[in-house]
């Protein structure tokens, strides 16, 4: 039956009844054969993505890394600068670098003692100004206050046309008090530096700058309340001095 079917070129039955019996199964195999070659395909180029996602992430984390490092490099090379060039306002400079620093204490530690001619009442200065006041000392370490504390007090001046001086003191992480006879013509925005009115800090280190001034008629003095020019933060490079 067979033979003479495919003489006269056609299917028999028998082989039109088997192949329909055995066409959807066959169907059913080729496409679950071409869903599990997608799906481990699939599954392996997801495992590469993952590693190639978890590999950029680790690139862009270095370059980040990167950037902040050159930033804070460029910012000390910037201050180191800056300190390099300021006046030694006629004293010797010992060059000296924060290593500790107590904020609620308003005090730091120096890499320097009595064996580099570190004594108390020196002066700490940086790029911006005072810095502070030298206030104990060891053999290879200091500790000073900062000039906000209120431990901290010294001869100031209101630099205007007619000078005006008085004390400074610190009051609080952001301001200093600045007590003076209400002799003279005080503005906000007037820059205020050391007076030099003793054997320690001499005259002109830059203080801050006057934001506020209240006269007190009943005592005839005005207290100037001055923003730092120097406070902690980046600063690790500084100048004692001797």
């Amino acid at each position: 039956m067979q033979n003479r079917a495919r003489n006269q070129g056609h299917s028999d039955p028998v082989t039109v009844i088997v192949r329909s019996m055995t066409s959807p199964a066959s169907r059913a195999l080729d496409d679950f054969g071409i869903a599990w070659n997608g799906a481990v395909t699939n599954l392996f180029q997801g495992a590469a993505v993952k590693r190639e996602l978890a590999r950029l992430r680790q690139l862009e984390a270095a370059v980040s890394q990167y950037e902040d490092t050159v930033q804070n490099l460029e910012k000390e090379v910037s201050s180191l600068r800056a300190l390099q060039s300021m006046p030694n306002f006629g004293r010797k400079r010992i060059g000296a670098r924060i290593t500790g620093y107590f904020p609620y204490a308003n005090r730091a530690t120096l890499s320097v003692g009595s064996k580099d001619g570190i004594v108390a009442g020196m002066p700490v200065v940086c790029a911006q100004g005072l810095l502070g006041i030298v206030q104990t000392v060891d053999a290879d370490t200091s500790q000073f206050y900062s000039v906000t504390s209120p431990h901290v007090i010294y001869g100031g001046r209101v630099d205007a046309q007619v000078p005006v001086p008085g004390l400074v003191k610190g009051q609080t992480p952001t301001r200093l008090v600045l007590d003076v006879w209400d002799n003279g013509n005080v503005k906000v925005g007037d820059p205020v530096v050391t007076s030099g009115y003793g054997d320690r800090i001499p005259a002109g280190i830059p203080v801050g700058t006057v934001v506020e001034v209240v006269p007190d008629p009943s005592y005839g003095t005005r207290r100037i309340y001055v923003a730092p020019s120097a406070q902690f933060g980046p600063i690790l490079e500084v100048w004692v001095l001797k």
